[in-house]
């Protein structure tokens, strides 16, 4: 049996370094998703907002965590990050919504992403 379950929508701040340079990252806790399955158990997606300020400009993009619970108290984490992606937080938020909706993972963030942002562009 597989079920979906949408908890409310919550919001966090946080801030990291970007690996790649000195680029500030901001990410907000868009929302949570539970999904429970017999066959691969049952495991938590947490979708972000992650905002960045290059040259004077805010570009944003989206990130998906994927958290399973290994064994007592471990947890095993996936993640893909796309960032930066567009000008527009109003249009990163609409399509973390759609994300949410359909349980989209780390695995098919890129490609899931892609047909979004030519579909809502």
């Amino acid at each position: 049996m597989l079920y979906n379950k949408v908890v409310e929508i919550f919001v966090v701040k946080g801030s990291f370094l970007h690996e790649e340079g000195l680029e500030l990252l901001t990410k907000s806790l868009e929302g949570t998703r539970y999904v429970a399955a017999s066959e691969v158990g049952s495991f938590q997606l947490d979708y972000y907002v992650v905002e960045e300020e290059m040259n004077c400009n805010k570009l944003f993009g989206v990130e998906v965590v994927k958290r399973d619970k290994v064994s007592g108290h471990d947890w095993f984490e996936e993640r893909e990050c796309i960032h930066p992606l567009t000008e527009s937080k109003e249009f990163v938020r609409e399509m973390v919504e759609k994300l949410i909706y359909f349980s989209v993972s780390p695995v098919t963030l890129t490609q899931v992403v892609d047909e979004l942002y030519s579909l809502l562009e």
